[in-house]
């Protein structure tokens, strides 16, 4: 889900998809306007109980006749495939949530802690926690890795999905990240009798992951504390951390999956293998304590 602040000149913004309950979560802590097509039950259940100020794409003729872009709300880009096709400008989305009735400008608490000096992780933390980071990949399985590369010239990842280059359309550039957070979580299917798959995905509580910026990585905790609640970022100390200032990146992967992050000498999965042979060798000298280290 991409979420934009103080962009005001933005032509084409998608593809759109349509809502569930864990964007929902996102959307409440942002106070944002809510840009859809379609909807899960789930979904359609919480922006109705939850009066979410969404922008459904489904609710306008020119979306569903797959017309292109000509001062039509949504439109379809025929030169691509359903449902990965589907666009609106944010001039349209303006005009519509003030048909709406919805506020076009708020007052709200910066949701992300962003530093106006530029942040060294290894200077912040007072543990070994920090870690070279130049190649990292994660994903949801198999056949949908990610990977980033650091570009130690401009100080910013760039992105690979499915061994291709992540560009913006429009312009053909890379992406550029500053900050990318990956955390780690557990999903269960809904069984809502139709079948499809659909997830209910843990985003309120604690995640574990790890803050990534200018070639350094540190394992940090998310915290949410309801679906209103701001997620806050915190190292393994306790204290809230800050980001660089810049593009932020938030990757939300199975708890099963392992973020691969490589850099120096070993990489952040070997250095978990040997701190979970070192936690077994001190059990092996307390019988009386159990402890129990989770694979990363």
């Amino acid at each position: 889900m991409a979420l934009f602040k103080d962009k005001k000149d933005l032509d084409k913004v998608g593809p759109i998809r349509s809502a569930r309950p864990y964007f929902i979560n996102y959307v409440l802590e942002h106070d944002a306007i809510y840009a859809h097509i379609g909807q899960s039950p789930q979904a359609e259940y919480d922006i109705k109980a939850l009066k979410i100020a969404d922008i459904n794409g489904q609710l306008f003729d020119s979306q569903r006749s797959r017309n292109t872009q000509n001062d039509h709300e949504y439109w379809r880009d025929r030169k691509k495939k359903a449902p990965h096709n589907a666009y609106t400008s944010i001039t349209n989305l303006t005009n519509i949530a003030k048909k709406l009735g919805y506020p076009i400008e708020k007052t709200f608490k910066r949701v992300l802690n962003l530093s106006v000096d530029e942040i060294n992780l290894e200077k912040l933390s007072s543990i070994d926690d920090v870690q070279d980071a130049i190649k990292i990949r994660a994903g949801y399985h198999s056949q949908n890795m990610n990977e980033f590369k650091y570009n130690e010239t401009e100080k910013v990842y760039t992105k690979k999905a499915k061994g291709i280059d992540a560009k913006e359309e429009i312009t053909g550039e890379e992406y550029k990240i500053k900050n990318l957070i990956i955390l780690q979580t557990t999903s269960t299917e809904i069984r809502d009798g139709e079948n499809k798959g659909r997830l209910d995905i843990k985003t309120v509580g604690a995640l574990k992951g790890y803050y990534i910026t200018n070639g350094k990585a540190k394992e940090i905790i998310a915290r949410k504390e309801s679906r209103y609640d701001i997620t806050k970022y915190y190292d393994l100390e306790g204290n809230e951390i800050k980001l660089n200032d810049g593009n932020t990146y938030v990757m939300i992967i199975p708890e099963k999956e392992k973020i691969t992050i490589t850099g120096g000498d070993q990489t952040a999965t070997e250095k978990t293998e040997e701190k979970m042979v070192n936690n077994k060798k001190e059990t092996s000298k307390k019988p009386s304590t159990s402890t129990t280290t989770r694979r990363r």
